[in-house]
């Protein structure tokens, strides 16, 4: 019989640092619920044990497991499953997200009145730009993304802001994972030019690289000690007579954003300010 593990008597190997144990059902469960938030259309079981190299005898219990802890759910049709906002609501109980979250309402109100466009704050997940608060212009005709919408990372101004934000170290092995998730027409070499123009410049107006005809306008915000924790952006659509110019509303949206900086607890002079 194997002998108990106390904390008198610990296991050599639990202790031993770098250690790599599997857990066949925890990595399955996680495969499941990785392709299930990559997947637009609901799945039948047999298409997510496809999808994740399993069999439907492998998956099964881990899909009712999903379903009963409602991380999956079925809607009309029970042969189907889609991913449930359960995960997105778990990112907002966070600490570190509610703050923030707190924090953007009352400068996000005043730019949206000002400039007259919608305007989202996003956080990096993984490889992906994630909208975790959002507003919308108050114009009949207006663009805008959805609270939870996630975008590959590089593909949007958001994204870039971000990893231009990261410590090299990070950024680094940010590229390294996104180089393996990029479609064939796509190249790392031209991701690294725009992170590095945006690390130059500290903010990034440009036409969205998604969206004809949205000029994308996205500025930094800063934590405690200055790191880059969210990027806000306007995706700006320009309305004649009803909105302000390009540059007026990069002006709004920059200070915006060292506003959330300073509630987030920048220090002013790491924003350049007196």
């Amino acid at each position: 019989m194997k002998k108990a593990i106390s904390s008198a008597s610990p296991d050599p190997e639990a202790a031993a640092p770098g250690v790599t144990y599997k857990v066949p059902a925890g990595e399955k469960t996680l495969d499941v619920i990785e392709y299930m938030a990559y997947t637009a259309t609901p799945q039948t079981k047999s298409e997510i044990a496809a999808g994740v190299g399993k069999s439907i005898q492998e998956i099964y219990r881990i899909i009712q497991l999903l379903v009963g802890r409602g991380y999956l759910i079925s809607g009309d049709n029970e042969d189907r499953y889609s991913l449930s906002m359960k995960l997105f609501s778990l990112v907002h109980t966070m600490p570190a997200v509610r703050s923030l979250s707190a924090a953007s309402v009352g400068p996000m109100r005043r730019l949206v009145a000002a400039a007259s466009q919608s305007c989202h704050l996003g956080v990096l997940w993984g490889n992906e730009l994630m909208v975790v608060s959002q507003l919308n212009s108050p114009l009949n005709m207006s663009y805008a993304v959805a609270l939870g919408a996630r975008f590959p990372a590089h593909e949007t101004s958001s994204g870039l802001v971000l990893l231009a934000g990261l410590p090299p170290d990070h950024l680094a092995r940010a590229l390294s994972r996104m180089e393996q998730a990029l479609h064939p027409d796509e190249s790392i070499a031209v991701v690294r030019r725009l992170v590095d123009e945006v690390r130059h410049t500290g903010h990034d107006v440009r036409p969205s690289l998604m969206v004809p005809g949205i000029v994308n306008i996205s500025y930094p915000v800063r934590g405690l000690h200055g790191e880059t924790i969210a990027a806000l952006t306007v995706p700006y659509l320009g309305i004649k007579r009803s909105t302000l110019s390009v540059e007026a509303t990069a002006a709004a949206t920059s200070q915006a954003a060292d506003d959330i900086s300073l509630a987030m607890g920048c220090p002013a002079s790491v924003l350049g300010l007196p």
